[in-house]
């Protein structure tokens, strides 16, 4: 892994990645096109290619990787990844011109892998966060540039965490960028021993994705619920809910409310005591069928 190149020695910056905080970063980068070369490309990770927006102030726009794009670089460049799933081969990471750095969703050493905000919900954490790092051989382990933290919300979903999120990664990209540019930018090493850590790959999912009424806690639910929510995003399989007799159904909705059940229509729907509010889940069963069942799980009954 090579260091940080130093703003005065740096010609090049590349943005490569995807989601909200490239597009921010992209603005931000735009106001300094004038003191360095700036290109980017916008990740597809689907399909492990990235396509060239913008390269060194010129409108050519291709498909191409990352691998192509980087390795022949001669000049000394500053990679930025923020949403790019792409790992950097030996081959990248060792190239001396190189300096590589990566938006990560989540605070390290503790959290490492993919879809962080959805797992310190699911964990039950008070705190959230982001961190950027320069990037290694192993993942989501290189030296520390910038990280910060945030509260989650008593009743937050990984959407709106995610959002609040992005926005502490911009201001603390702002603030590393200041200091790289008069060099006061300092690094700060990883050390694993002194924490618990988790890895999460892509694939995982917070509690298998399963609702299950006649085995959860309220608390598992409840997590697990907002863990996987992400809005009209479909990050997460949609969520499998299995009712007290064992039936598959489908989840429509949850709220939480203060009252009594929501009147009128036939459905089924979950209760849980949250301190002192009520958890409603609206469901269809797998058969199509549905009913309205008073108090088909109480936050009192934690088998």
């Amino acid at each position: 892994m090579n260091g940080l190149v130093q703003s005065a020695d740096c010609r090049h910056i590349i943005l490569i990645g995807e989601t909200a905080i490239y597009n921010r970063i992209k603005s931000f980068l735009r106001s300094v096109e004038n003191r360095y070369l700036v290109s980017f490309f916008k990740s597809d990770n689907a399909q492990k290619t990235i396509y060239c927006e913008q390269k060194k102030n010129t409108s050519q726009s291709y498909w191409t990787s990352v691998y192509d794009e980087l390795i022949d670089l001669e000049e000394e460049t500053l990679v930025i990844n923020c949403g790019c799933y792409y790992i950097y081969p030996p081959a990248l990471i060792g190239k001396k011109n190189l300096s590589l750095i990566n938006f990560h969703n989540g605070l390290l050493p503790e959290y490492r892998g993919l879809n962080i905000p959805s797992w310190v919900i699911y964990n039950g954490e008070a705190q959230a966060g982001v961190t950027w790092h320069l990037i290694c051989e192993k993942i989501d382990a290189g030296e520390i540039l910038k990280k910060g933290s945030i509260s989650i919300g008593q009743h937050e979903k990984a959407f709106q965490l995610c959002k609040r999120l992005f926005d502490l990664a911009y201001n603390l990209f702002v603030d590393l960028w200041e200091e790289w540019r008069i060099g006061k930018l300092s690094l700060e090493e990883q050390k694993d021993s002194k924490v618990k850590s988790y890895f999460y790959y892509g694939k995982a999912i917070p509690n298998d994705g399963i609702v299950d009424l006649g085995k959860d806690q309220p608390e598992v639910v409840y997590n697990t619920l907002r863990a996987l929510d992400y809005g009209k995003l479909a990050i997460f399989p949609p969520v499998r809910l299995i009712d007290r007799d064992g039936n598959l159904c489908y989840l429509h909705r949850y709220w939480i409310g203060d009252d009594t059940f929501p009147a009128g229509g036939d459905k089924v729907f979950l209760e849980v005591n949250l301190n002192g509010s009520n958890l409603y889940l609206e469901v269809t069963r797998e058969d199509g069928s549905s009913e309205r069942n008073h108090n088909e799980h109480s936050g009192r009954d934690k088998r």
